[in-house]
């Protein structure tokens, strides 16, 4: 793969090179729409029309390319340890899903394990050892059942092909799925894996393994870490399988029990096991309206510790349903708030303390501040009070929290000269308000006690 990437940017190079003396300079991208994937395509570049483009690629890179393509070649010959524990590991038979990020890797092992008798699919090439097939054969045979229309090898066992042949594939017959090469988004391995676990698959499990990059490698790429830091967006955002639980599952729990409107009120439930079932909101006002940040519902156990664990909420509420009510005991209710209390200052200085948007707003915004307090230390010196007013209240807004369109709009701004900042202060949005103190309000309280101590 590397040797191939080498070969790629060589033939960039060479036209680039060639266009330029022809007095055609082109950039890497105006080159690679001119020739495709065809690298090594004659072109002349004297008929295309006169362009005011810069080249971006670094010429000398000619110089040296020769040698380290030499290199690249002499390390792909050579004993290759990954390569061997790949063989290792189909040498038990079973069906084999091998994923590779280039073609170029799937043709090394193709070449490689020719002994294995492996079947390969790179787009729409195909086939089988060094015998080109149709790809709908191939990948026929590695489907339940074989739908190809042709016999399948009785010694056929593994597949090896690149992303771009695992999109919408059922490989029911694989047993297992190696990730040769890792790719760079988390995406990719949920797609490959995907290909071999499906409804209709003989394999009670399918197997995964995972090959790794050397230690030294990997601190240079981060390319686990990557895949680690990228898996968690959208589980943060609540959109990923594991971020169902920040705010879907509450939905689906009322619409599951066909809730009515929601009382607000404390009840006690002759109902175990012994705890309290709590919801309550975080308010506040800010500017003249009032605001809920935030809404928690909890199960407090007896001995203090609480949980907003989805399933133990939901059997809790669950149970609640339909359950004779009563109003508890003072001393109860009493002990149920103290109860409360820990969660109840636990999400208050968070609330406190969140930011509703970005603080700081990086460098940009630190160049802008920094060149306001200069224009407002002199507007102090020569007394100019509109000045000076218009001018704090911009470095306001600076300092303040920014939407990711108000930060476009400072990144902008922090390449612009002293003066043009100070003459476009004026047209900067207000400071955003601060907020007011956060309060919380108890919006239900339901009481699960032995049925002897319901009044």
């Amino acid at each position: 793969a590397l040797a191939g990437a080498l070969r790629r940017y060589r033939g960039l190079l060479l036209h680039a090179r060639d266009a330029l003396a022809a007095g055609r300079p082109l950039n890497r991208a105006a080159i690679r729409r001119f020739t495709g994937e065809a690298g090594d395509q004659l072109c002349w570049w004297e008929f295309l029309p006169d362009t005011d483009v810069a080249t971006e690629l670094e010429l000398a890179d000619l110089g040296v390319m020769d040698a380290v393509l030499a290199e690249a070649r002499a390390a792909a010959a050579a004993r290759d340890g990954k390569l061997e524990r790949l063989r290792a590991l189909l040498a038990d038979g079973a069906p084999t899903l091998v994923f590779a990020a280039r073609r170029e890797t799937v043709t090394h092992l193709r070449d490689k394990l020719a002994d294995l008798r492996i079947a390969w699919c790179t787009g729409e090439r195909a086939g089988l050892g060094a015998t080109a097939l149709p790809r709908s054969v191939v990948l026929g045979w590695f489907r339940e059942g074989g739908n190809s229309g042709k016999p399948r090898p009785s010694d056929l066992k593994h597949l090896a092909v690149t992303d771009v042949a695992a999109e919408g594939l059922d490989l029911q017959r694989a047993a297992r799925v190696v990730h040769y090469d890792l790719p760079w988004t988390p995406m990719r391995l949920d797609q490959r894996e995907g290909r071999a676990l499906r409804l209709g698959s003989p394999h009670p499990l399918v197997e995964i393994v995972r090959f790794g990059l050397p230690a030294a490698l990997e601190r240079a790429l981060r390319l686990e870490e990557a895949l680690r830091r990228k898996r968690r967006l959208p589980d943060a955002a609540g959109l990923g399988v594991r971020g169902w639980r920040l705010w879907r599952w509450r939905a689906e729990l009322g619409e599951a029990m066909e809730l009515g409107d929601a009382v607000p009120g404390v009840a006690a439930l002759p109902n175990g096991p012994e705890g309290v079932l709590a919801g309550f909101g975080i308010h506040a006002r800010c500017a003249g309206r009032e605001e809920r940040l935030a809404f928690t519902l909890i199960w407090i156990h007896p001995n203090g510790r609480w949980t907003e664990d989805e399933e133990i909420v939901a059997a809790r509420l669950s149970a609640a349903i339909g359950s004779p009510a009563a109003m508890p005991d003072a001393g109860r209710l009493r002990t149920a708030l103290e109860l409360l209390a820990e969660p109840v200052r636990s999400r208050l200085t968070a609330a406190r303390e969140r930011r509703w948007a970005e603080a700081d707003g990086g460098a940009p915004a630190r160049v802008v501040a920094a060149r306001l307090q200069q224009a407002i230390r002199e507007a102090a010196r020569q007394r100019d009070a509109n000045a000076l007013s218009r001018l704090e209240r911009a470095l306001g807004f600076v300092a303040g929290g920014h939407t990711a369109g108000e930060t476009m709009l400072l990144e902008r701004l922090a390449e612009r000269s002293a003066a043009e900042i100070v003459r476009g202060s004026a047209g900067l949005p207000a400071p955003t308000p601060h907020r007011a103190p956060v309060e919380a309000r108890l919006e239900g309280l339901l009481l699960f006690v032995p049925e002897r101590s319901v009044v």
